[in-house]
């Protein structure tokens, strides 16, 4: 392969915009001229050197996929809707045995609360428009059992109020477009954005009853969940954004145990809109 027909490849692979790195095309440049030093014919040399010259180069300059990484971190408020404490047994000892009442679906509050987190993520070089992104938040959603009737003219009684507090971790997969392009801001200045995807929740629940009869304990419980949000970035320096989001969570935990004078268990989903302001800074 002489010179002339080295140039004629890396013009093709410019073309086709493959190695617009110069990196990529100086590496080509010294694989192909080194075959030619070595009088390696095009029939002795193949195609499959020819592509693991290219692989070669592609895996020198892999940084490229990272585009644009970034950081940041924001706080808001965590509105729960009230829900069912879902297929709830509820056990009261009756000497000389016991009443069940199962399967109930009792009414709860959830408090709102305030909420942090941080997250850390990147837009993808080959398409700039798609992102992924991993994030630790936290909330407390408190959950109150309010007195209510459960059979006949039997009720809860006193309230039933736990202290919930919720540490979450949530991977999304994101897609931006970008509005007010200028050199200056190549990537767009205003970019809202949409992500979705799973998440883990670590719930730690403690029964706030003063009184030991009356009291379930506490227990940490550990379970998956989803995660959808949208918003909107705008830059206010090159690489630092403000944004505004709006992100809803879901996922269900069992709360309850034992007490000395009953026992009550029970599924407690939440179904949580947060609202959060932050800052977040791109490297690039």
């Amino acid at each position: 392969m002489n010179g002339r027909e080295n140039g004629r490849v890396l013009a093709s692979l410019k073309e086709v915009g493959i190695f617009s790195d110069p990196v990529f095309s100086t590496l080509l440049v010294i694989q192909l001229e080194t075959n030619f030093r070595k009088e390696v014919s095009m029939r002795e040399y193949g195609i499959s050197g020819i592509i693991a010259t290219i692989v070669f180069s592609l895996l020198c300059g892999i940084h490229g996929a990272f585009a644009e990484p970034y950081v940041g971190g924001y706080l808001g408020f965590a509105s729960a809707a009230d829900s069912d404490f879902a297929n709830a047994d509820l056990i009261v000892p009756t000497p000389p045995s016991t009443t069940l009442f199962p399967d109930l679906d009792l009414s709860t509050e959830i408090d709102t609360s305030f909420t942090f987190g941080a997250r850390a993520g990147y837009w993808f070089d080959f398409w700039p428009k798609l992102g992924a992104q991993f994030d630790f938040y936290t909330f407390s959603p408190d959950v109150t059992i309010p007195d209510q009737p459960i059979s006949g003219n039997t009720s809860i009684g006193d309230k039933i109020e736990f202290d919930v507090s919720v540490v979450a971790f949530g991977f999304s997969v994101l897609g931006r477009y970008p509005f007010l392009v200028s050199p200056e801001f190549p990537r767009g200045r205003l970019q809202p954005h949409l992500g979705i995807g799973p998440a883990i929740f670590i719930t730690s629940w403690d029964d706030q009853e003063s009184t030991p009869n009356e009291n379930v304990g506490s227990e940490t419980v550990v379970n998956g969940g989803l995660q959808f949000l949208t918003g909107v970035s705008y830059f206010i320096f090159e690489k630092v954004a403000a944004f505004a989001e709006y992100k809803f969570t879901h996922h269900v935990t069992q709360i309850g145990g034992v007490a000395r004078n009953f026992s009550l268990v029970g599924n407690q989903p939440f179904n949580v809109s947060h609202f959060v302001i932050g800052v977040t800074y791109h490297f690039y």
